[in-house]
């Protein structure tokens, strides 16, 4: 709004201020009540993803743990790799065992499948190895509000020095 009345004043040795407001000022109420729609459309549909994933939590709370520890090591492309407690990469088998309809979706990501996989295995503890590599921080931000205090970074281990490759 500032500009145009200053373009308005300096352009023209008066100003119509009454005139101006009435006709100039039409344009912004509507861009302000567009975004003002906008802003309650995503604020709306953010509630609802996060009452979702809220309810996500407590199903993992109270389901029964298929895996003690499960460790999610980033390489360095930024891939992650489901390890459990025998040192296995077991995301492969996950996938297949508790996705084969997902895979069928071509929007989904590996991330997408993953997650599936984590919620449905819910395990007891899960350890996030390599962190750095990442290349998703939503997807670890929704793991931490879903796992809560279940879930840790590594801070050096034989996954994160390199004697283990995934």
């Amino acid at each position: 709004v500032y500009l145009p009345i200053y373009r308005e004043i300096r352009d023209k040795a008066c100003m119509n201020i009454e005139g101006w407001l009435r006709f100039r000022l039409e344009k912004y109420k509507v861009l302000l009540g567009d975004i003002l729609e906008q802003f309650v459309a995503d604020y709306v549909a953010k509630k609802d993803v996060v009452s979702f994933i809220r309810l996500l939590r407590e199903a993992t709370l109270l389901a029964v743990p298929l895996e003690e520890v499960i460790h999610i090591v980033y390489s360095k492309e930024g891939k992650a790799q489901l390890i459990n407690k025998e040192s296995l990469n077991v995301t492969g088998y996950y996938i297949r065992k508790y996705c084969k309809e997902l895979l069928l979706d071509s929007t989904l990501t590996r991330e997408d499948l993953i997650l599936h996989v984590l919620i449905t295995i819910s395990p007891k503890n899960l350890v996030v190895h390599h962190a750095e590599y990442m290349k998703n921080k939503p997807f670890i931000n929704t793991l931490e509000i879903i796992f809560g205090e279940c879930m840790t970074y590594c801070e050096g281990c034989s996954i994160c020095s390199g004697r283990n490759e995934y």
